[in-house]
């Protein structure tokens, strides 16, 4: 047997959705791949909250990955600043982590996009 195959290895992944954002509180409109929209109040406070709650599970992180939206950087800095691990948690942003374009819909009224036809 080789020191390999007895060596254990332990992953946790931990995935979070972004806090509430302010096209999330326009349900009616399409917002797709709308990366600039920054979080709510309300997203503001899910996103300490957030912080709160990896403070008191003492969960750590070797490193963060969010998409390179305004919403995902924004939760990720909120919760990992008020979880005391901004300075020790390595953080990538990536455009593969977006979520799928919806194209020339975006931005449009759902009733206007989803028709019957």
């Amino acid at each position: 047997m080789s020191a390999l195959s007895k060596v254990s290895f332990r992953v946790r992944l931990l995935l979070v959705r972004h806090a509430e954002s302010e096209l999330n509180v326009l349900p009616h409109i399409l917002g797709g791949q709308h990366n600039h929209v920054p979080l709510t109040r309300k997203g503001v406070h899910q996103a300490t909250l957030l912080g709160h709650r990896l403070k008191f599970d003492k969960i750590d992180f070797d490193h963060v990955y969010t998409s390179t939206a305004v919403r995902a950087k924004m939760t990720a800095k909120i919760a990992l600043e008020t979880a005391g691990l901004k300075e020790k948690t390595n953080v990538s942003h990536s455009e593969t982590l977006l979520e799928q374009t919806q194209g020339e819909w975006e931005g449009k009224d759902r009733a206007d996009v989803y028709t019957p036809e």
